[in-house]
């Protein structure tokens, strides 16, 4: 039986190179849709099949543009380029990696521009004619609809292989779609096993060591929601375009942080004690003075109190920052109150032409969760895991406007 990638001789004595694909990978390769993805276990053959996808549409366009995107150069230069090298060596699509460029010149004549969406400048500017994003559940947002830029003027095809990582764009304005039975959008899943070089002893020793959620998720290429989630109703909370900001006083919440992510909130508490959150900025490595630059500056905020010097800084900036109330059992209080607003539909976090203003406080709310066993069981020690800095940021504005409800509430929790 010949493995994949070997190269020999067919009965007309040419030199062809042998690889054999399951089902799983044909199904993507045959797929006329627009836009295509295979969500698969880990080790079932995604990037392979990819490198065989842009083969294709390189057949079709041999002096054509393509792009190929990757979460980060890591990704790219330890699985997808040596893949891609790998698989069209001693073919008629071998040609040269230009390092210093990130492209790679096909014999041809056409090139192929391998983009990082940790670098959006190596994604911009580049009109493809097919596009291929490998882990795709690990770029964001953006940079997915930087893609589909990238290929809307030639009406180009794009491929997404990944393991589903969480909820995020992927399911939502991919999978959704394709569940929902739109045409352009295409989704293969399938095991880790469905590739039969997949050890079956492996695949159960992995079902053994992991949770029921994460061995769903990384093994059997299923979008699979944990057990245990801190806010499991945050996405009832999110309403249809708002055109208009609500009358009422403004509000925010902070979270400090350079190496972890610094976030602000901000919104409006209308007359009728609704909360409606329309802003989010969320990002790493900066100093306070830039996040001064780019937040509102009408809200009252109310910020972790764990950085007084950063309270006193922003409100030199002329920012009105209190420290927000903190104490035993606050942050399990702070959960409760959330959970209140929740449940009584005074909490709204908005779309704004289509799109939320916080994507990664409902990113967050989708895997943050309480510690639970093998079995998805919750411990009940309190512990919880996942990131959870624009939760805080939340949390902190909503246990500072309500700490007058609170005692109330407590009770009826």
């Amino acid at each position: 039986m010949r493995k994949w990638g070997e190269r020999y001789r067919d009965k007309d004595g040419q030199l062809v190179k042998h690889f054999p694909i399951h089902v799983g990978q044909r199904d993507i390769l045959a797929s006329p849709a627009r836009y295509n993805a295979i969500i698969a276990g880990t080790g079932g053959g995604k990037t392979a099949a990819g490198a065989l996808w842009l083969m294709l549409e390189i057949a079709k366009k041999p002096d054509g543009i393509f792009l190929v995107v990757t979460p980060s150069y890591k990704v790219r230069d330890r699985a997808t380029l040596r893949v891609w090298k790998e698989t069209v060596e001693g073919t008629d699509f071998e040609g040269v990696y230009i390092s210093a460029a990130s492209e790679y010149r096909l014999p041809t004549g056409g090139k192929i521009y391998f983009g990082t969406a940790d670098n959006p400048e190596s994604i911009q500017g580049v009109v493809a004619d097919a596009a291929w994003v490998d882990e795709g559940g690990l770029i964001s947002r953006n940079a997915w609809l930087t893609v589909k830029q990238r290929v809307s003027f030639r009406r180009g095809r794009v491929l997404v292989t990944t393991t589903p990582y969480d909820f995020g764009w992927l399911y939502k304005d991919f999978y959704a779609k394709h569940k929902a039975g739109d045409k352009n959008y295409y989704v293969r899943q399938f095991p880790s096993t469905l590739n039969p070089t997949y050890s079956q002893d492996e695949f159960r020793e992995k079902e053994a060591e992991n949770s029921a959620h994460e061995f769903r998720m990384t093994y059997c290429g299923e979008f699979c929601r944990a057990a245990g989630l801190v806010y499991p109703d945050m996405e009832s909370a999110c309403v249809v375009d708002v055109t208009a900001i609500p009358a009422g006083r403004f509000v925010g919440g902070l979270d400090w942080g350079f190496a972890d992510p610094f976030v602000g909130l901000a919104g409006v508490l209308d007359s009728d004690d609704c909360l409606w959150v329309i802003f989010e900025r969320y990002i790493r490595r900066k100093t306070l003075d830039v996040h001064a630059s780019n937040l509102p500056k009408e809200p009252q905020y109310y910020a972790d109190s764990a950085q007084p010097e950063s309270i006193k800084a922003l409100r030199k900036l002329g920012f009105r920052v209190k420290p927000a109330f903190k104490g035993a059992g606050s942050i399990a209080h702070g959960i409760n109150l959330v959970h209140q607003r929740i449940k009584r539909g005074k909490l709204k976090i908005a779309k704004i032409k289509g799109v939320s203003a916080c994507p990664m406080l409902l990113l967050e709310a989708e895997n943050y969760r309480y510690s639970t066993n093998q079995n998805d069981e919750v411990k009940g020690d309190g512990d919880m895991v996942g990131d959870d800095h624009a939760l805080d940021a939340l949390r902190y504005l909503v246990m500072s406007i309500d700490r007058n409800r609170r005692m109330e509430l407590s009770e009826d929790e």
